[in-house]
């Protein structure tokens, strides 16, 4: 492996209110990212950002299942 990990070692500060901040963890948490710092570097690049889905109809499915179940 000669591949060398480039360490990030400058700072960026964004200074927002808390009505933003809010807003801004709650698209986060819409998405795989784990933290703001990731989720605002994708979006700053423009990389792909991974969006979490609900499934309707899984979801009664599992509650059918899940009731199913206990009786």
């Amino acid at each position: 492996m000669d591949k060398t990990r480039k360490v990030r070692n400058r700072w960026v500060n964004v200074r927002m209110n808390e009505d933003k901040l809010e807003k801004l963890e709650a698209n986060r948490k819409k998405t795989t990212e784990r933290n703001n710092s990731d989720y605002i570097r994708k979006l700053a690049f423009n990389q792909p950002i991974k969006m979490l889905t609900r499934d309707a109809s899984l979801d009664a499915l599992t509650n059918e299942l899940f009731d199913y179940e206990k009786n």
